[in-house]
């Protein structure tokens, strides 16, 4: 099948997985964040970004990765990933996350936010 024509259901998402992945934020997370863990198929930023969209998609819990992200191809596309995480694989991620990782993340989101936006550029 040809990926230029895969349908989401949450095209609203997919939307904002490419504006996302447009600005970069993946990679200022990337370059502030570093957790500690073995990489076999996904990077830890890899598994932190999709529960982040099983969030975005309304999943209550890590295991509804499964049945929200897992099949949504385009969604996982526009968000910059070619395959989703396992629901267990993603929950080792979030125990393997210390409190300097915890500490680190404040740090990323404020270079986000200086960066992209208007109110911060203003002041």
């Amino acid at each position: 099948m040809d990926e230029s024509l895969e349908f989401s259901a949450r095209a609203s998402l997919v939307a904002l997985g490419v504006h996302l992945q447009h600005l970069g934020i993946c990679s200022i997370i990337a370059a502030l964040v570093h957790i500690k863990q073995k990489v076999r198929w996904h990077t830890p930023l890899d598994k932190l970004l999709d529960c982040f969209i099983t969030i975005l998609a309304g999943g209550i819990g890590v295991v509804a990765v499964t049945t929200r992200v897992r099949p949504d191809r385009a969604l996982q596309r526009a968000f910059g990933r070619r395959r989703c995480a396992e629901q267990s694989t993603i929950s080792r991620t979030l125990n393997a996350c210390t409190a300097e990782n915890v500490s680190q993340l404040p740090t990323a989101l404020t270079l986000i936010i200086g960066a992209h936006s208007q109110r911060y550029r203003h002041a």
